[in-house]
């Protein structure tokens, strides 16, 4: 790859900070969450079957349950905030199209990787506080 290309690729990754997780997380809607619902399984088959994206396996498949438990009313003891985090960044890592495309060797998922690695940041008390209470009710 062109030296000029990865430049171009290393400004796109700068582009991916809090504030851009924050700001297209407020724009979730009901609808994007029943759409991370139902592609779950696309969303865990991604991320399992990637090396950039597999250390994030088990936070992935805490945050499809807490998601799902957010919206059957199980689960109460997180913010719509939080919700839009999570939801945004599943969406985003399941998306081919994003602010640099899969299929581009390598390039692809670091902007998904980067996008993961900021929601964990965001809402790593939330998904502690989820497991506890999964641990707490006898839910493993």
């Amino acid at each position: 790859m062109k030296e000029e290309n990865m430049d171009e690729l290393n400004q796109i990754l700068e582009q991916i900070t809090e504030s851009y997780v924050i700001s297209n997380s407020k724009k979730i809607s009901q609808s994007h969450i029943q759409a991370c619902l139902d592609y779950q399984s696309e969303i865990s088959s991604k991320v399992k079957n990637e090396k950039l994206l597999f250390q994030y396996e088990r936070e992935i498949k805490l945050i499809l349950a807490l998601i799902e438990d957010y919206q059957t009313g199980t689960y109460k003891e997180v913010s719509a905030e939080s919700i839009g985090i999570m939801v945004f960044s599943l969406l985003y890592v399941l998306s081919d199209n994003d602010l640099i495309p899969d299929d581009i060797p390598v390039w692809g998922l670091k902007d998904d990787a980067a996008v993961l690695e900021i929601c964990m940041k965001l809402i790593r008390k939330d998904i502690m506080g989820y497991d506890d209470w999964l641990f707490k009710f006898g839910q493993y």
